[in-house]
Protein backbone atom coordinates (compact mmCIF):
# COMPACT_ATOMS: atom_id res chain seq x y z
CA UNK A 1 0.00 0.00 0.00
CA UNK A 2 1.19 3.94 -0.55
CA UNK A 3 2.15 5.24 3.05
CA UNK A 4 0.70 7.91 4.55
CA UNK A 5 2.92 10.49 6.66
CA UNK A 6 2.47 10.45 10.15
CA UNK A 7 1.62 14.03 10.13
CA UNK A 8 -1.44 13.56 7.45
CA UNK A 9 -3.13 10.96 9.62
CA UNK A 10 -2.59 12.64 13.21
CA UNK A 11 -3.49 16.02 11.96
CA UNK A 12 -6.97 13.80 10.30
CA UNK A 13 -7.27 12.69 14.21
CA UNK A 14 -6.75 16.02 15.48
CA UNK A 15 -9.93 17.78 13.26
CA UNK A 16 -11.85 15.25 14.77
CA UNK A 17 -11.02 15.78 18.02
CA UNK A 18 -11.53 19.96 16.91
CA UNK A 19 -15.09 19.10 15.56
CA UNK A 20 -18.36 19.01 17.13
CA UNK A 21 -20.25 16.90 15.50
CA UNK A 22 -21.68 13.72 16.79
CA UNK A 23 -20.35 10.97 15.71
CA UNK A 24 -23.34 8.86 15.27
CA UNK A 25 -25.54 12.04 14.89
CA UNK A 26 -27.80 11.31 17.50
CA UNK A 27 -26.17 12.28 20.98
CA UNK A 28 -25.92 8.42 21.55
CA UNK A 29 -22.58 7.55 23.48
CA UNK A 30 -21.90 4.47 21.92
CA UNK A 31 -20.98 6.40 18.29
CA UNK A 32 -23.41 3.42 16.75
CA UNK A 33 -26.37 5.23 15.39
CA UNK A 34 -28.53 3.48 18.20
CA UNK A 35 -29.10 0.77 20.43
CA UNK A 36 -26.32 -2.04 19.89
CA UNK A 37 -28.08 -5.73 20.57
CA UNK A 38 -28.96 -4.37 24.11
CA UNK A 39 -26.91 -1.64 24.56
CA UNK A 40 -23.76 -0.22 25.28
CA UNK A 41 -20.89 -2.64 25.08
CA UNK A 42 -18.42 -0.90 27.60
CA UNK A 43 -15.25 -2.41 29.60
CA UNK A 44 -11.44 -4.40 28.58
CA UNK A 45 -11.48 -5.19 25.20
CA UNK A 46 -8.86 -7.03 23.09
CA UNK A 47 -8.17 -6.29 19.37
CA UNK A 48 -6.23 -8.44 17.19
CA UNK A 49 -4.91 -7.70 13.42
CA UNK A 50 -2.30 -7.35 11.18
CA UNK A 51 -0.75 -4.97 8.14
CA UNK A 52 -2.06 -5.88 5.22
CA UNK A 53 0.42 -8.31 3.49
CA UNK A 54 1.59 -6.73 0.68
CA UNK A 55 2.26 -3.72 2.59
CA UNK A 56 5.94 -2.61 1.41
CA UNK A 57 6.12 -1.09 4.94
CA UNK A 58 8.41 -2.91 7.47
CA UNK A 59 6.18 -5.29 9.36
CA UNK A 60 7.79 -5.44 12.68
CA UNK A 61 8.15 -2.35 15.70
CA UNK A 62 5.52 -0.60 14.26
CA UNK A 63 3.19 1.13 17.64
CA UNK A 64 -0.55 0.01 17.66
CA UNK A 65 -2.58 3.71 18.57
CA UNK A 66 -6.45 2.88 19.68
CA UNK A 67 -8.59 5.50 19.65
CA UNK A 68 -11.75 6.13 20.77
CA UNK A 69 -14.65 8.23 18.87
CA UNK A 70 -16.59 10.04 21.53
CA UNK A 71 -20.42 11.05 21.10
CA UNK A 72 -18.81 14.80 20.93
CA UNK A 73 -17.03 13.59 17.29
CA UNK A 74 -13.96 14.06 20.00
CA UNK A 75 -11.53 11.13 19.28
CA UNK A 76 -9.39 9.94 22.65
CA UNK A 77 -6.26 7.42 22.46
CA UNK A 78 -7.27 4.83 24.88
CA UNK A 79 -4.07 3.14 24.35
CA UNK A 80 -1.00 2.96 26.60
CA UNK A 81 1.65 2.48 23.75
CA UNK A 82 2.94 -1.27 24.90
CA UNK A 83 1.46 -2.60 21.49
CA UNK A 84 3.75 -2.99 18.69
CA UNK A 85 3.33 -4.95 15.31
CA UNK A 86 5.58 -8.54 15.16
CA UNK A 87 7.63 -9.96 12.42
CA UNK A 88 4.98 -10.87 10.84
CA UNK A 89 2.82 -7.30 10.83
CA UNK A 90 0.22 -9.35 13.58
CA UNK A 91 -0.91 -7.48 16.19
CA UNK A 92 -2.65 -7.69 19.80
CA UNK A 93 -4.05 -5.08 21.98
CA UNK A 94 -6.65 -4.55 24.97
CA UNK A 95 -8.31 -1.00 25.73
CA UNK A 96 -10.69 0.24 27.84
CA UNK A 97 -13.79 0.91 25.89
CA UNK A 98 -16.79 3.42 26.74
CA UNK A 99 -18.95 2.03 23.76
CA UNK A 100 -17.75 4.12 21.01
CA UNK A 101 -16.36 3.65 17.52
CA UNK A 102 -12.57 3.05 17.54
CA UNK A 103 -9.54 3.98 15.19
CA UNK A 104 -6.73 1.66 15.23
CA UNK A 105 -3.71 3.07 13.61
CA UNK A 106 -0.05 1.39 12.90
CA UNK A 107 2.91 4.04 13.68
CA UNK A 108 6.39 3.09 13.13
CA UNK A 109 8.62 6.28 11.52
CA UNK A 110 5.93 7.62 9.87
CA UNK A 111 1.64 6.53 10.02
CA UNK A 112 1.81 3.60 8.29
CA UNK A 113 -2.07 3.28 7.54
CA UNK A 114 -5.13 2.84 10.09
CA UNK A 115 -8.39 0.86 9.68
CA UNK A 116 -11.83 1.23 11.71
CA UNK A 117 -14.01 -0.70 14.28
CA UNK A 118 -17.84 -0.18 13.82
CA UNK A 119 -18.57 -0.62 18.07
CA UNK A 120 -21.75 -2.93 16.73
CA UNK A 121 -19.00 -5.15 15.47
CA UNK A 122 -17.36 -5.30 18.91
CA UNK A 123 -18.27 -8.41 21.04
CA UNK A 124 -16.88 -7.98 24.90
CA UNK A 125 -14.94 -11.18 26.46
CA UNK A 126 -14.50 -12.01 23.19
CA UNK A 127 -11.40 -10.61 21.06
CA UNK A 128 -12.32 -7.82 17.62
CA UNK A 129 -10.62 -8.54 15.05
CA UNK A 130 -9.86 -5.47 12.59
CA UNK A 131 -9.84 -5.74 9.19
CA UNK A 132 -5.95 -5.95 7.60
CA UNK A 133 -4.89 -2.36 7.28
CA UNK A 134 -3.76 -1.52 4.08
CA UNK A 135 -4.66 1.86 1.67
CA UNK A 136 -8.41 1.11 1.49
CA UNK A 137 -8.81 0.88 5.65
CA UNK A 138 -6.81 4.10 5.64
CA UNK A 139 -8.60 5.89 2.95
CA UNK A 140 -12.10 4.70 4.55
CA UNK A 141 -10.81 6.66 8.10
CA UNK A 142 -10.02 9.57 6.45
CA UNK A 143 -13.31 9.55 4.97
CA UNK A 144 -14.94 9.01 8.37
CA UNK A 145 -12.82 11.79 9.89
CA UNK A 146 -13.28 14.16 7.39
CA UNK A 147 -17.57 13.96 7.61
CA UNK A 148 -17.12 14.29 11.28
CA UNK A 149 -14.81 17.27 11.11
CA UNK A 150 -17.53 18.62 8.43
CA UNK A 151 -20.29 18.11 10.93
CA UNK A 152 -21.93 15.98 8.24
CA UNK A 153 -22.30 12.29 9.73
CA UNK A 154 -25.65 11.94 10.70
CA UNK A 155 -28.24 8.92 12.19
CA UNK A 156 -28.18 7.23 8.15
CA UNK A 157 -24.36 6.66 8.26
CA UNK A 158 -22.47 3.58 9.75
CA UNK A 159 -19.04 2.75 9.22
CA UNK A 160 -20.21 -0.99 7.33
CA UNK A 161 -22.01 1.38 4.94
CA UNK A 162 -19.15 3.88 4.68
CA UNK A 163 -16.57 0.68 3.89
CA UNK A 164 -18.92 -0.49 1.40
CA UNK A 165 -18.51 2.07 -1.00
CA UNK A 166 -14.77 2.24 -1.03
CA UNK A 167 -13.14 0.14 -3.11
CA UNK A 168 -8.70 -0.65 -2.62
CA UNK A 169 -8.61 0.72 -5.89
CA UNK A 170 -10.17 3.82 -5.49
CA UNK A 171 -8.00 4.27 -2.25
CA UNK A 172 -4.21 3.23 -4.02
CA UNK A 173 -5.75 6.51 -6.89
CA UNK A 174 -6.66 8.88 -3.80
CA UNK A 175 -3.69 8.09 -2.30
CA UNK A 176 -1.83 8.78 -4.95
CA UNK A 177 -2.96 11.66 -6.31
CA UNK A 178 -0.44 14.37 -4.18
CA UNK A 179 -1.59 17.51 -4.23
CA UNK A 180 -5.02 16.71 -5.35
CA UNK A 181 -4.98 14.08 -1.98
CA UNK A 182 -6.99 16.46 0.36
CA UNK A 183 -9.72 18.04 -2.39
CA UNK A 184 -10.77 13.94 -3.20
CA UNK A 185 -11.26 13.10 0.60
CA UNK A 186 -13.94 15.79 0.87
CA UNK A 187 -15.36 15.65 -2.28
CA UNK A 188 -15.53 11.44 -1.57
CA UNK A 189 -16.63 11.88 2.19
CA UNK A 190 -19.55 14.30 0.69
CA UNK A 191 -19.99 11.75 -1.79
CA UNK A 192 -20.66 9.10 0.83
CA UNK A 193 -22.38 10.80 3.27
CA UNK A 194 -24.99 11.91 0.56
CA UNK A 195 -25.12 8.48 -0.63
CA UNK A 196 -25.88 7.09 3.43
CA UNK A 197 -28.30 9.48 3.83
CA UNK A 198 -30.36 8.96 0.81
CA UNK A 199 -30.39 5.31 1.01
CA UNK A 200 -31.81 5.53 4.99
CA UNK A 201 -34.50 8.46 4.26
CA UNK A 202 -35.51 6.16 1.14
CA UNK A 203 -35.61 3.11 3.12
CA UNK A 204 -37.56 5.16 6.24
CA UNK A 205 -39.80 7.09 3.47
CA UNK A 206 -43.18 6.48 2.53
CA UNK A 207 -42.27 3.49 -0.16
CA UNK A 208 -40.51 1.57 2.00
CA UNK A 209 -41.51 2.82 5.58
CA UNK A 210 -38.84 0.65 7.57
CA UNK A 211 -39.24 1.80 11.60
CA UNK A 212 -36.41 2.90 13.57
CA UNK A 213 -35.87 -0.40 15.13
CA UNK A 214 -36.04 -2.16 11.94
CA UNK A 215 -33.38 0.13 10.36
CA UNK A 216 -31.30 -0.30 13.74
CA UNK A 217 -31.79 -4.31 12.73
CA UNK A 218 -30.54 -4.03 9.53
CA UNK A 219 -27.53 -2.39 10.91
CA UNK A 220 -26.69 -5.02 13.59
CA UNK A 221 -26.88 -7.15 10.68
CA UNK A 222 -24.85 -5.29 8.59
CA UNK A 223 -22.21 -5.01 11.20
CA UNK A 224 -22.28 -9.21 11.85
CA UNK A 225 -21.48 -9.80 8.19
CA UNK A 226 -18.97 -6.99 8.56
CA UNK A 227 -17.13 -8.44 11.51
CA UNK A 228 -17.55 -12.01 9.75
CA UNK A 229 -15.97 -10.21 6.64
CA UNK A 230 -12.82 -9.06 8.50
CA UNK A 231 -12.24 -12.02 10.43
CA UNK A 232 -11.87 -13.80 7.05
CA UNK A 233 -9.70 -11.17 5.82
CA UNK A 234 -7.44 -11.37 8.61
CA UNK A 235 -7.65 -15.38 8.03
CA UNK A 236 -7.02 -15.45 4.31
CA UNK A 237 -3.34 -16.84 3.26
CA UNK A 238 -3.12 -15.30 -0.24
CA UNK A 239 -5.12 -13.24 -2.72
CA UNK A 240 -7.68 -16.20 -3.66
CA UNK A 241 -8.50 -16.84 -0.34
CA UNK A 242 -9.44 -12.81 0.65
CA UNK A 243 -11.63 -12.97 -3.19
CA UNK A 244 -13.55 -15.92 -1.67
CA UNK A 245 -14.48 -14.08 1.49
CA UNK A 246 -15.34 -10.65 -0.48
CA UNK A 247 -17.90 -13.00 -2.51
CA UNK A 248 -19.30 -14.34 0.94
CA UNK A 249 -19.32 -11.02 2.28
CA UNK A 250 -21.70 -9.96 -0.72
CA UNK A 251 -23.77 -12.49 -0.27
CA UNK A 252 -23.81 -11.81 3.32
CA UNK A 253 -24.93 -8.40 2.94
CA UNK A 254 -27.49 -9.08 0.82
CA UNK A 255 -28.93 -12.10 3.33
CA UNK A 256 -29.00 -8.75 5.69
CA UNK A 257 -30.89 -6.79 3.34
CA UNK A 258 -33.62 -9.56 2.76
CA UNK A 259 -33.35 -10.45 6.88
CA UNK A 260 -34.78 -6.76 7.19
CA UNK A 261 -37.38 -7.64 4.79
CA UNK A 262 -36.47 -5.32 1.68
CA UNK A 263 -37.63 -6.64 -1.50
CA UNK A 264 -35.36 -5.90 -4.40
CA UNK A 265 -37.63 -3.29 -5.41
CA UNK A 266 -37.12 -1.53 -2.37
CA UNK A 267 -33.53 -1.94 -2.26
CA UNK A 268 -33.38 -0.70 -5.48
CA UNK A 269 -35.37 2.45 -4.55
CA UNK A 270 -32.74 3.13 -2.10
CA UNK A 271 -29.86 2.49 -4.01
CA UNK A 272 -31.26 4.71 -6.68
CA UNK A 273 -31.53 7.35 -4.45
CA UNK A 274 -28.18 6.86 -2.96
CA UNK A 275 -26.38 5.92 -6.12
CA UNK A 276 -27.46 9.39 -8.08
CA UNK A 277 -26.56 11.78 -4.62
CA UNK A 278 -23.12 10.11 -4.78
CA UNK A 279 -22.14 10.90 -8.61
CA UNK A 280 -23.12 14.81 -7.82
CA UNK A 281 -20.00 14.86 -5.56
CA UNK A 282 -17.52 12.42 -7.37
CA UNK A 283 -17.85 14.57 -10.62
CA UNK A 284 -15.64 17.10 -8.26
CA UNK A 285 -12.92 14.62 -8.22
CA UNK A 286 -9.87 14.51 -11.04
CA UNK A 287 -8.05 11.78 -12.93
CA UNK A 288 -7.83 8.42 -11.59
CA UNK A 289 -9.50 9.02 -8.55
CA UNK A 290 -12.83 9.99 -10.37
CA UNK A 291 -12.85 7.11 -12.73
CA UNK A 292 -12.48 4.22 -10.46
CA UNK A 293 -15.09 6.51 -8.00
CA UNK A 294 -17.80 6.46 -11.26
CA UNK A 295 -16.72 2.66 -11.70
CA UNK A 296 -17.53 1.54 -8.13
CA UNK A 297 -20.60 3.57 -7.89
CA UNK A 298 -22.43 1.87 -11.00
CA UNK A 299 -20.93 -1.32 -10.04
CA UNK A 300 -22.59 -1.01 -6.82
CA UNK A 301 -25.97 0.19 -8.68
CA UNK A 302 -25.69 -2.08 -11.03
CA UNK A 303 -25.80 -5.42 -8.40
CA UNK A 304 -29.04 -3.92 -7.02
CA UNK A 305 -30.58 -2.88 -10.57
CA UNK A 306 -29.72 -6.66 -11.65
CA UNK A 307 -31.54 -8.20 -8.89
CA UNK A 308 -34.43 -5.43 -9.03
CA UNK A 309 -35.10 -6.98 -13.12
CA UNK A 310 -34.32 -10.36 -12.53
CA UNK A 311 -37.19 -10.26 -9.68
CA UNK A 312 -39.44 -8.55 -12.19
CA UNK A 313 -38.82 -11.02 -15.08
CA UNK A 314 -39.57 -13.57 -12.88
CA UNK A 315 -43.40 -12.28 -12.80
CA UNK A 316 -43.64 -13.70 -16.56
CA UNK A 317 -42.71 -16.92 -15.65
CA UNK A 318 -40.40 -19.20 -18.29
CA UNK A 319 -36.24 -18.92 -17.96
CA UNK A 320 -34.33 -15.92 -17.41
CA UNK A 321 -30.64 -16.78 -18.61
CA UNK A 322 -30.31 -14.46 -20.57
CA UNK A 323 -31.68 -12.22 -17.89
CA UNK A 324 -28.81 -13.14 -15.77
CA UNK A 325 -25.95 -13.48 -17.98
CA UNK A 326 -26.37 -9.81 -19.62
CA UNK A 327 -26.12 -8.62 -15.59
CA UNK A 328 -23.14 -10.59 -14.87
CA UNK A 329 -21.86 -9.12 -18.13
CA UNK A 330 -23.03 -5.59 -17.16
CA UNK A 331 -21.09 -5.60 -13.70
CA UNK A 332 -17.66 -7.45 -15.27
CA UNK A 333 -17.60 -4.83 -18.05
CA UNK A 334 -18.20 -1.67 -15.63
CA UNK A 335 -15.47 -3.09 -13.21
CA UNK A 336 -12.87 -2.65 -15.33
CA UNK A 337 -14.20 0.60 -16.88
CA UNK A 338 -12.18 2.99 -14.40
CA UNK A 339 -9.08 1.68 -15.39
CA UNK A 340 -8.82 4.25 -18.11
CA UNK A 341 -9.43 7.81 -16.67
CA UNK A 342 -10.11 9.15 -19.79
CA UNK A 343 -12.63 6.43 -21.40
CA UNK A 344 -14.41 5.25 -18.21
CA UNK A 345 -17.21 7.33 -18.99
CA UNK A 346 -18.15 6.34 -22.22
CA UNK A 347 -17.17 2.97 -21.71
CA UNK A 348 -19.70 2.52 -18.52
CA UNK A 349 -22.42 4.19 -20.69
CA UNK A 350 -21.58 1.14 -23.76
CA UNK A 351 -21.88 -1.35 -20.66
CA UNK A 352 -25.14 0.01 -19.49
CA UNK A 353 -26.51 0.26 -23.13
CA UNK A 354 -25.93 -3.39 -23.70
CA UNK A 355 -27.37 -3.82 -21.36
CA UNK A 356 -30.83 -2.07 -21.04
CA UNK A 357 -30.55 -3.23 -25.05
CA UNK A 358 -30.97 -7.16 -23.52
CA UNK A 359 -33.55 -6.02 -21.24
CA UNK A 360 -35.62 -4.29 -23.31
CA UNK A 361 -35.58 -7.44 -26.21
CA UNK A 362 -36.36 -9.44 -23.52
CA UNK A 363 -38.92 -8.01 -22.56
CA UNK A 364 -40.77 -7.07 -25.71
CA UNK A 365 -40.63 -11.10 -26.40
CA UNK A 366 -42.55 -12.16 -23.33
CA UNK A 367 -44.99 -8.60 -23.93
CA UNK A 368 -45.99 -10.09 -27.25
CA UNK A 369 -46.44 -13.79 -25.02
CA UNK A 370 -48.49 -12.02 -22.92
CA UNK A 371 -50.69 -9.95 -25.10
CA UNK A 372 -50.18 -10.42 -28.63
CA UNK A 373 -48.79 -8.36 -30.97
CA UNK A 374 -51.76 -5.90 -31.24
CA UNK A 375 -52.31 -5.37 -27.87
CA UNK A 376 -48.56 -4.80 -27.03
CA UNK A 377 -48.74 -0.99 -29.15
CA UNK A 378 -50.87 -0.54 -25.31
CA UNK A 379 -47.34 -1.22 -23.84
CA UNK A 380 -45.70 1.14 -25.96
CA UNK A 381 -48.25 4.17 -24.94
CA UNK A 382 -47.47 3.23 -21.14
CA UNK A 383 -43.42 2.71 -21.70
CA UNK A 384 -44.01 6.24 -23.68
CA UNK A 385 -45.86 7.86 -20.99
CA UNK A 386 -43.66 6.76 -18.28
CA UNK A 387 -40.89 8.04 -19.87
CA UNK A 388 -42.10 11.28 -20.42
CA UNK A 389 -42.98 11.06 -16.38
CA UNK A 390 -39.25 10.35 -15.96
CA UNK A 391 -38.40 13.93 -17.40
CA UNK A 392 -38.73 15.60 -14.13
CA UNK A 393 -37.08 13.41 -12.24
CA UNK A 394 -34.29 13.57 -14.70
CA UNK A 395 -33.84 17.32 -14.37
CA UNK A 396 -34.08 17.12 -10.53
CA UNK A 397 -31.25 14.53 -10.38
CA UNK A 398 -29.07 16.95 -12.98
CA UNK A 399 -29.86 20.27 -10.47
CA UNK A 400 -28.26 18.69 -7.67
CA UNK A 401 -24.92 20.98 -6.81
CA UNK A 402 -22.26 19.65 -5.20
CA UNK A 403 -21.91 22.82 -3.53
CA UNK A 404 -24.84 22.19 -1.51
CA UNK A 405 -24.18 20.06 1.39
CA UNK A 406 -24.76 16.41 1.52
CA UNK A 407 -27.85 15.48 3.35
CA UNK A 408 -29.80 18.62 1.11
CA UNK A 409 -28.87 16.65 -2.47
CA UNK A 410 -29.75 13.38 -0.46
CA UNK A 411 -32.79 14.99 0.44
CA UNK A 412 -33.69 16.29 -2.88
CA UNK A 413 -32.81 12.99 -4.88
CA UNK A 414 -35.36 11.34 -2.49
CA UNK A 415 -37.95 13.68 -2.99
CA UNK A 416 -37.73 13.09 -6.88
CA UNK A 417 -37.10 9.53 -7.10
CA UNK A 418 -40.64 9.67 -4.44
CA UNK A 419 -42.46 11.53 -6.73
CA UNK A 420 -41.96 9.57 -9.44
CA UNK A 421 -42.40 5.83 -7.66
CA UNK A 422 -45.85 7.87 -6.60
CA UNK A 423 -46.56 7.72 -10.48
CA UNK A 424 -45.38 4.83 -10.74
CA UNK A 425 -48.18 3.40 -8.48
CA UNK A 426 -51.08 4.84 -9.63
CA UNK A 427 -53.35 3.06 -10.99
CA UNK A 428 -53.43 4.27 -14.75
CA UNK A 429 -50.10 2.69 -16.18
CA UNK A 430 -51.32 -0.93 -14.42
CA UNK A 431 -54.86 -0.57 -15.67
CA UNK A 432 -53.84 0.38 -18.91
CA UNK A 433 -51.94 -3.17 -18.93
CA UNK A 434 -54.38 -5.20 -17.21
CA UNK A 435 -57.20 -4.21 -20.03
CA UNK A 436 -54.62 -5.43 -22.39
CA UNK A 437 -54.43 -9.11 -20.85
CA UNK A 438 -51.29 -8.95 -18.30
CA UNK A 439 -51.94 -9.90 -14.79
CA UNK A 440 -51.72 -7.48 -12.13
CA UNK A 441 -47.89 -9.30 -11.79
CA UNK A 442 -47.16 -9.01 -15.20
CA UNK A 443 -48.41 -5.48 -15.64
CA UNK A 444 -46.68 -4.03 -12.26
CA UNK A 445 -43.70 -6.07 -13.25
CA UNK A 446 -43.91 -4.09 -16.60
CA UNK A 447 -44.24 -0.60 -15.42
CA UNK A 448 -41.32 -0.87 -12.96
CA UNK A 449 -38.86 -2.32 -16.01
CA UNK A 450 -40.23 0.09 -17.84
CA UNK A 451 -39.39 2.81 -14.99
CA UNK A 452 -36.00 1.04 -15.03
CA UNK A 453 -35.18 1.54 -18.54
CA UNK A 454 -36.21 5.11 -18.25
CA UNK A 455 -33.46 6.04 -15.78
CA UNK A 456 -30.56 5.67 -17.98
Amino acid sequence: MKTLTKTLILSMLLLATACGADSNGSGDAQGNNGANNGGTRTGNQALEGRMDSEDDANLEGNAVVVSEVRADGTTEVISDGEAHTDSNGHYAVSVEHSGGDLIVELVGSESIGSALVSSRQIALDTTTTVAPISAETTVETMLFLEAHADGTWNDNCTIESLRGLVSGEFAIDVLSSGSEMQGSIDAYADAAVGAMTAEGQTLEGEFVGMTSAEMDALFDARAQAQAEFDASLHAAADAEAAAEAAEQHAEDSRDAAIQAGLSAEEAGLAAEAAAWTSFTYVAELEGEARAQAMSDTNMTLASHTTAEVEAHFMAFGGEIDAIVEAGAQLEAELATAGQDADDAGDEIDAAWAHYEAIVEAELEARLEESLGLASVLVATEVQAAILASSQALSAALLALEAGADAATSASAAVDAFGDFQGQLQGDAFVSSLTAAGMSDGEAQATVELFALLSLR
